[in-house]
């Protein structure tokens, strides 16, 4: 998500990974104000993104692959980010008391998603190298 709180504190589901002390470490950092804001785009902005990536890489890697079973995979991000979603709001709903199994699983969460970003990444631009061989390959048995 691009929404910020403030420019040096991260938000969590921009990490990679994060131990439940980490995770809480950083929404101490926040203001009540900040904290608001997040939840706020959690609930908001971090609901509508994960639709729109998915389904871009989705469309995406239909078109490259004419696959429809692989064009789904994409839809598992979703699935974990909204999990995520779910843990960060939580757990920001629920401060300063601190949920340290909801911080863990959301991490898990967070960790998966970035992981199911890379190999879509990794698909599409795998997809995308593969055409451009062929294209090549076909473009000098034409000649």
């Amino acid at each position: 998500m691009s929404h910020k709180t403030n420019a040096e504190l991260p938000l969590l589901d921009l990490q990679i990974s994060y131990s439940p002390q980490k995770a809480y470490d950083i929404i101490e950092k926040y203001s009540e104000r900040e904290r608001k804001n997040y939840l706020f785009a959690e609930l908001t902005l971090d609901l509508i993104y994960p639709i729109v990536y998915s389904f871009l890489f989705c469309f995406i890697i239909c078109l490259i692959y004419k696959n429809e079973t692989l064009a789904k995979f994409p839809f598992l991000i979703l699935i974990f980010d909204y999990a995520e979603n779910f843990g960060i709001v939580t757990m920001l709903y629920n401060y300063p008391d601190k949920l340290l199994n909801i911080a863990r699983i959301t991490s898990i969460a967070t960790s998966i998603k970035w992981l199911l970003v890379s190999f879509s990444i990794i698909i599409i631009t795998h997809g995308l190298w593969s055409k451009r061989q062929l294209w090549k390959t076909n473009k000098n048995n034409l000649l």
